[in-house]
């Protein structure tokens, strides 16, 4: 695929999941009922597979208790590769039209939920991607466009002989009101949409929050993803993943009773519920403190009605504690409209009991009342990202101390084979210690200035030392510096000796120069290879050459006064040979680096000098916007021949430090945030022969 087909699809792709608002293009009038299905629900329900059952002390930690130990943490390791394997298959994705998705399989007659605005109106043809390649024509039947819940069905053969060959994965469902709030959960699904190389993507989380019609879990989601399952800790579907928030911990899920309570409507392919629109209570905060303070009610509007004042300061709104705006702004945001909520205002030297009917916001209202921190042309959400990346975790999230604690004896030893590097007293990176005399080993792009020279940095140790280091070298394919400390006798890191990096499921655990770790996830994709820069332009061949069919607005190639025609005859002053070349030439420099092109327009040859973009410079928009949701990004996050993706949150500031396995050995080194559901991982093979390359003999 050349430069930008593979980006195009992208972007399509990305296109399903939706942040606090519905698309309306794919929900159109509703078909008269066109096939009706009687098996699933009761079918379903006496699928319990034994082997997917955790027990003991095993189901306590699943429903909340923290895990005591390395024990614990093996055995959960344990489980949930063995629900992974189970439930992938089940996993698929969803094209209807123009729009891509995800969905999961619950019978053997090939019913498949996914969410409401994946689907859209009944009757209409879509396609069914399994994980292990094969594709199936579906028909949409019907949804509840209020809950965003929908359902397809497979169109199998009319022959039973031919039937009889296709023998569909499916997933159990859960039992109505199953959910409870600290209960492990794991996300599958298909981010920024299918691919046929790359199974269904991995995320375990908690459930944070549970109301009558939403449950919101700190698996995180993006694009692609809208219609995935969301799996219990026995393997059954609790969920469909419907829309994100600002937070990593928004993630919004349909209740699996929003399909059990409306069964036998949707498998007759009828379609009802109005989209709702965002919920508001109407009322403003200070521009210039994050405390919950109301500056201003609209009036007329939920708040008003309710009896709250300016000056009024929102402590508690339902059963949520609040000590910022965003946290209120967080906690109306996963109420439905027309929902009544109780709150309490500090008012004075008082506190007073209030109770709001949360509003709807549609487009009118939303141009007249605009979000209080909105999000910026260029995608970051300006004060979100730092309420985001210094919040503590809350008691039923994945990272909370009490989760987080049983893995310190694990990773013990590589925290005193960890550094901190500060400039200023201001955390860069973090850094691992490769050698007892004093080597070290970070991302380079995050302690070097645009010289590549080493900033004025501090190396801090975990028993408090800290030394000025030197840079021994620059590894810049794997963005990697080679530091020197003096010091001696210092703790080295332990690589992992095991021939294969860990499998999908497994935990990661990311070290800081504290007990406790930084941050834990598990992985989420294999090894993969991390495209480099993009130009943004369409290529086909011809007797001439490789030449320009599009210049696609946005990119690299539309900046640098690229034309449709041009013919490309040499990059950088190598001549290109065909197509291929090309394409590989360019994606082998990073985004942001400037190639020279030698281009044939016409009679004449000119010399076009072009800076590379991202992916997202030609996706742009929403998919954009999604993937800064929750905390500012690597600024080098591409361009990498092979890594690990794991679901942990990492700042860019902590990248260069270890991850461990379950052993407390080094698999990798984490090298890039790379998006909302992604963190990147050096394996421990690279970063041992980069390190072999760089130290001084």
């Amino acid at each position: 695929m050349d430069i930008v087909k593979r980006q195009a699809l992208q972007a399509a792709l990305y296109s399903c999941l939706l942040l606090f608002s519905f698309s309306l293009s794919s929900i159109a009038q509703e078909k008269p009922a066109e096939e009706k299905s009687s098996q699933g629900r009761a079918k379903a329900e006496k699928t319990t597979n034994p082997l997917l059952q955790a027990r003991g002390r095993l189901q306590k930690i699943f429903q909340g208790q923290a895990p005591r130990d390395a024990h614990d943490v093996k055995a959960m390791q344990k489980h949930v590769q063995l629900l992974i394997e189970k439930l992938s298959p089940a996993t698929v994705g969803v094209g209807v039209g123009a729009a891509q998705g995800s969905g999961v399989i619950i019978d053997k007659e090939g019913l498949v939920l996914t969410a409401a605005h994946v689907a859209g109106r009944p009757g209409r043809s879509a396609i069914i991607l399994m994980p292990d390649g094969k594709r199936y024509p579906a028909t949409t039947l019907g949804m509840d466009r209020s809950m965003d819940a929908g359902m397809l069905k497979i169109k199998l053969p009319e022959s039973e002989e031919e039937r009889s060959k296709i023998e569909l994965p499916v997933a159990e469902i859960a039992e109505a009101d199953s959910v409870k709030l600290g209960h492990w959960c794991l996300a599958l699904g298909h981010p920024g949409g299918f691919q046929p190389d790359r199974p269904p993507v991995v995320r375990l989380g908690r459930v944070i929050h549970r109301y009558k019609d939403v449950i919101t879990t700190d698996c995180t989601l993006i694009g692609g993803d809208s219609g995935g399952p969301l799996f219990d800790m026995s393997g059954r579907v609790i969920g469909i993943h419907s829309r994100i928030g600002q937070q990593l911990v928004h993630n919004v899920h349909v209740p699996i009773e929003a399909y059990i309570d409306s069964w036998d409507r949707m498998a007759s392919s009828e379609s009802w519920g109005d989209v709702p629109g965002r919920p508001y209570i109407g009322i403003r905060g200070s521009d210039e403190s994050p405390d919950p303070v109301v500056t201003e009610v609209l009036d007329g509007g939920p708040a008003s009605k309710a009896g709250i004042q300016p000056g009024d300061v929102i402590i508690q709104f339902g059963e949520e504690q609040i000590e910022t705006f965003e946290a209120l702004q967080l906690a109306v945001g996963v109420r439905r409209p027309g929902e009544k909520v109780k709150l309490i205002v500090q008012r004075e030297d008082k506190k007073v009991e209030l109770q709001v009917e949360v509003g709807e916001l549609d487009g009118t209202a939303s141009r007249k009342h605009p979000p209080v921190l909105p999000v910026r042309a260029n995608g970051y959400p300006g004060l979100v990202q730092y309420i985001t990346m210094y919040r503590p975790p809350g008691a039923n999230e994945r990272n909370h101390e009490s989760i987080k604690g049983a893995f310190s004896t694990i990773s013990a030893d590589a925290t005193r084979a960890t550094v901190r590097i500060s400039e200023k007293k201001k955390g860069l990176a973090l850094g691992v210690i490769v050698s007892e005399d004093g080597l070290v080993i970070t991302k380079a792009s995050q302690v070097l200035n645009k010289e590549d020279e080493l900033r004025e940095v501090i190396c801090e140790l975990s028993d408090k030392r800290d030394f000025k280091p030197k840079l021994v070298a620059i590894e810049k394919r794997h963005d990697i510096a080679l530091l020197q400390i003096n010091a001696r006798k210092l703790t080295a890191i332990t690589w992992s000796d095991e021939p294969d990096v860990p499998g999908l499921g497994s935990w990661l655990i990311t070290t800081g120069i504290r007990e406790t770790p930084v941050s834990i996830g598990v992985v989420s994709v294999d090894l993969t290879e991390v495209k480099g820069g993009v130009l943004g332009i369409l290529l086909g061949e011809s007797d001439n050459g490789t030449f320009i069919e599009r210049v696609m607005d946005g990119g690299g190639g539309a900046r640098a006064g690229l034309k449709d025609g041009d013919v490309v005859t040499k990059v950088n002053d190598v001549e290109m040979k065909d197509r291929q070349m090309l394409i590989d030439t360019v994606r082998s420099h990073l985004a942001g680096e400037e190639i020279t092109l030698e281009i044939q327009r016409g009679e004449e040859t000119i010399a076009i000098k072009a800076v590379l973009g991202r992916m997202s410079d030609l996706t742009g928009g929403r998919p954009v916007v999604q993937n800064n949701l929750g905390g500012p990004l690597s600024e080098r996050r591409t361009g990498f021949p092979s890594v690990l993706q794991h679901d942990s949150v990492v700042q860019p500031n902590q990248c260069g430090g270890p991850v461990l396995d379950i052993n407390g050995n080094a698999v990798g080194i984490n090298i890039a945030r790379a998006g909302r559901i992604k963190t990147y991982a050096l394996p421990a093979k690279i970063i041992k022969q980069v390190v072999d390359q760089l130290a001084p003999k």
